[in-house]
């Protein structure tokens, strides 16, 4: 395509493609919120007050993060020796 100005918005179609494709990747990584630990917690949080869920059984979520971070780990070593979909390592 040529880059020719658009006489309405004042841009080039070149500049216009650009952002097409930076929008696309903003959409594979999804929204910002999706990678904020802290929102997705709290988020969550409140979303098992309002089902009932006894908020001191809530409260103790944060304190699990730790540990949920080791077994992830641990499931992705695991994952990744048998060859397991979605793992790093290569099937043998």
């Amino acid at each position: 395509m040529t880059e020719r100005q658009d006489a309405e918005s004042g841009t080039t179609q070149g500049t216009t493609e650009d952002r097409s494709q930076a929008t696309k990747a903003s959409i594979a990584d999804g929204p910002e919120w999706m990678h904020d630990k802290e929102f997705l917690l709290r988020a969550g949080q409140e979303l098992l007050v309002s089902l009932g869920v006894d908020s001191s059984l809530v409260d103790r979520l944060p304190g699990l993060e730790g540990p949920i971070e080791q077994l992830q780990a641990l499931q992705g070593e695991v994952d990744a020796e048998h060859g397991r979909i979605g793992s790093d390592a290569d099937p043998a």
